[in-house]
């Protein structure tokens, strides 16, 4: 089956993009508002920054790593917002209901987790009150810095749904067994996603559409997926 991906923060396979997607990144799913869901349906999606090579040149958990062992970034911090020291942060997940409910977050590399102490949704981005940020001036420090969950704390994926770590890094087999390459990167273009699988021999990348035609089988815990070339490719 073709994947459901996250793209959350493309140089970041540990978004609930994320995938967080990746994307998390995490798998990519249907966000549209319904009556019970009206802060998230003001988080604006912003399209992906330019990234300068493929994921699986930037860091990350290997894809058969079990999610309650990884970390998953779902925003950053791009500012403060009022006197009380919220946090203006920028989410990385194409779902930004990963903020509601959450009690604690990682703040950068810290070991750490803080209490989050309040959450909503105003101009596309998420104001974020936790304990021990007490002012703008604290929360100025803090300016760059990823927030983190654990991936145990994520929202549960569907059959079909894979974060984005879970995917960079496969083995890429055919119907027959023979292996294609490695997956190196995932592209966003728009109508559909986009693996990059790199041949273990050399030569041009193989472009594969992330469709039920194209994408057969995922097993990240083996490592392994397996793929039917187009007639076109």
């Amino acid at each position: 089956m073709p994947a459901s991906t996250s793209k959350d923060n493309p140089k970041d396979p540990q978004s609930p993009r994320r995938r967080s997607a990746p994307i998390a990144s995490r798998a990519k799913r249907d966000v549209s508002p319904t009556p019970a869901q009206s802060p998230p349906s003001q988080v604006s999606r912003r399209p992906p920054p330019p990234r300068s090579g493929p994921l699986i040149e930037s860091a990350g958990p290997e894809p058969d790593a079990p999610l309650d062992h990884v970390f998953l970034t779902i925003g950053r911090i791009i500012g403060t917002h009022g006197v009380v020291g919220e946090l203006k942060v920028r989410p990385v997940t194409d779902l930004p209901e990963q903020f509601e409910g959450l009690t604690a977050v990682y703040v950068g590399e810290e070991a750490r987790p803080r209490k989050v102490q309040n959450v909503r949704f105003h101009s596309g981005n998420v104001l974020l009150k936790l304990r021990g940020v007490a002012n703008p001036e604290e929360g100025a420090e803090l300016r760059g810095l990823a927030i983190r969950i654990s991936g145990k704390d994520a929202i549960p994926l569907e059959a079909g749904e894979f974060l984005l770590y879970q995917l960079i890094g496969l083995d890429a087999f055919d119907e027959a067994g023979n292996k294609l390459g490695t997956t190196v990167d995932l592209i966003e273009t728009g109508a559909r996603d986009v693996f990059v699988i790199r041949p273990d021999g050399g030569g041009a990348d193989i472009l594969l559409p992330n469709t039920e035609d194209a994408v057969l089988e995922i097993v990240p815990a083996e490592r392994r997926m397996v793929v039917r070339l187009l007639e076109y490719l």
